[in-house]
């Protein structure tokens, strides 16, 4: 009996010991997934490798995972700025600048395009046309414009709230509005009236209001009710739109339009989706015949008749100009001023007597008769290299065998002349305007050819003395000291080195 028992023991553990051989692994592997699932350091590694892709499918399938996030990342973003918000600024810092710069680029160009528009409206004879249609019919001129520019314009939307009929959200295209929170209980006031008056079933409701030019036009939801003023012809998917709009914003604040407490400022968040209403169609321009063959040929002769007279005032203009530049050019003249006066010219400034007359420059070309040209020249002495060699010549009077010369203010006389010319040219020279030296030592005394001397003889005169040098013969020696006293200027003779 003892036998047996221990033989069944000895089986019972090797089936234990085979049952761990063959459960082991299983074992493991499950211990290893309770160890994942209790780490929370595995898990979120896990967690981090999937959810990248997870997030990316899901916004590729539709935006519930955005839409369920934005409440969580406005208050995070709240909770930031409320916390810190020099680090929300940091932050901000390098997109906020370009994005101002962009805002005042938009609102620049659209400041321009609606100068451009207005100007357009105001200054053509469209727009002439259309002031004395806003005179006649007592409309402001913005309104004409708007009928007959547009084919239609959203000018305002306005959000209701369903049961209370207050006014969550407004957003305009114009400038002058009225109150918005009064419109939008007329709409309501129109509306409770329309179903009271005419026993219109409960959930029916008004869905348009057409006044003059104006059409009102109004689509209801489960908690709120959008209603559009339009100038002109609403397009025909501008429902669909709206019913877009609405399931948009009952999306994003259902909750707070069911338990909405007066609170309009939850409503902000709503505004983009409303002014996506703003929209507007331009008409387009019709194209007019406007060159009929009469006109064309109104407007050839014009262009003509005007061509012909532009280019006989150009040529008129051009040539009495070139006669002016001709004066200022002449050596010796001074143009100051040159006007006109009732047809008459008259040319003003300075004129050296030794220059030409303004007559003689004037040629055929001048479009305006001698007559009619008053020249009022005064005199002035022009220094003109010219014009200073002929005045010196005038003042100095130059005998026939001297030549004057002028080179950068220094006159020089050269030639045969008697020593009395010499001696009035010195004192001359210096009070001719335009010279500052003057050189006579090329000027051979006339009076000294009377002694005539030998080629072996140099005859020198300075400051009244003669001095003789070289080598004459003793009778020329005689001759010259008897003949040197009968001429002019010379006071002593010295003869030593003869």
């Amino acid at each position: 009996m003892t036998d047996n028992h221990k033989e069944v023991g000895n089986n019972q553990d090797r089936i234990d010991e085979l049952r761990r051989l063959i459960l082991l692994p299983e074992q493991q592997e499950i211990a290893k997934l309770q160890q994942r699932l209790d780490d929370q350091e595995i898990h979120s590694d896990e967690l981090s490798d999937v959810l990248p892709s997870a997030i990316e499918k899901s916004s590729q399938r539709n935006s519930a995972l955005s839409e369920a996030l934005m409440p969580t990342v406005e208050q995070a973003v709240k909770d930031s700025v409320t916390k810190d918000i020099t680090t929300f600024a940091d932050a901000l810092y390098p997109v906020m600048g370009p994005a101002i710069r962009r805002s005042i680029s938009e609102t620049f160009k659209e400041m321009l395009q609606s100068l451009n528009k207005s100007l357009e409206n105001s200054f053509s004879w469209q727009g002439l046309q259309w002031r004395l249609e806003a005179m006649r019919t007592g409309q402001s001129f913005s309104q004409i414009v708007m009928l007959r520019s547009f084919v239609y314009k959203v000018e305002q939307v306005f959000l209701i709230h369903k049961e209370t009929g207050s006014l969550l959200q407004h957003v305009s295209a114009i400038e002058d509005e009225e109150d918005a929170d009064m419109v939008s209980g007329m709409f309501t006031a129109i509306s409770d009236f329309v179903q009271d008056s005419f026993n219109v079933e409960g959930k029916s409701t008004l869905d348009s209001i057409h006044i003059n030019e104006l059409t009102v036009i109004l689509e209801d939801a489960p908690l709120a009710t959008i209603a559009i003023v339009i100038r002109g012809s609403a397009p025909k998917g501008i429902r669909d739109n709206l019913r877009h709009i609405l399931e948009m914003i009952h999306l994003e604040q259902r909750d707070v339009l069911m338990d909405f407490d007066g609170d309009t400022d939850h409503f902000e968040r709503s505004r983009p989706h409303l002014e996506e209403c703003l929209v507007s169609q331009q008409r387009e321009k019709e194209d007019k015949k406007f060159f009929t063959p009469q006109i064309a040929a109104l407007l050839t002769a014009s262009i003509v008749i005007i061509s012909w007279w532009l280019f006989s005032s150009y040529q008129y203009e051009n040539n009495w100009n070139n006669y002016v530049e001709k004066l200022r050019q002449e050596p010796g003249i001074a143009i100051t001023n040159v006007r006109e006066d009732s047809g008459h010219m008259y040319i003003t400034g300075l004129r050296d007597p030794l220059s030409r007359m303004p007559q003689e420059i004037r040629d055929e070309s001048v479009p305006i008769a001698e007559d009619d040209i008053s020249y009022h020249l005064e005199y002035y002495q022009a220094l003109v290299p010219e014009f200073i060699l002929k005045r010196a010549n005038k003042i100095l009077v130059t005998p026939p065998h001297i030549s004057l010369s002028l080179e950068n203010g220094k006159l020089k006389a050269e030639g045969t002349a008697s020593y009395q010319w010499q001696q009035q040219s010195r004192n001359l020279a210096r009070t001719i305007t335009g010279i500052d030296s003057y050189d006579d030592s090329g000027v051979v005394n006339a009076d000294l050819s009377s002694l005539d001397p030998p080629s072996t003889v140099t005859l020198s005169l300075q400051n009244g003395t003669l001095t003789a040098t070289g080598k004459a013969s003793y009778e020329w020696l005689l001759f010259a000291r008897k003949q040197v006293k009968t001429i002019w200027g010379v006071e002593r003779y010295d003869d030593a080195q003869l």
